[in-house]
């Protein structure tokens, strides 16, 4: 829906990035 809003989080869906990035965008 609006995933463009998200930013890095609506990239992440498309393809997620390795479990150091991950952990970035979760902090």
């Amino acid at each position: 829906m609006g995933w463009k809003t998200k930013g890095r989080f609506g990239f992440t869906l498309l393809r997620p990035p390795p479990m150091a990035e991950s952990q970035k965008l979760a902090n």
